[in-house]
């Protein structure tokens, strides 16, 4: 990985998802 690129807006959606789905089954514990 020698080029530094931005993350896709796919990658950017499935991070916030995953990040929505572990912030919504963790917090509200």
């Amino acid at each position: 990985m020698s080029d530094h690129k931005p993350p896709t807006p796919l990658e950017c959606w499935k991070a916030l998802k995953r990040v929505s789905e572990a912030w919504k089954t963790g917090t509200h514990a």
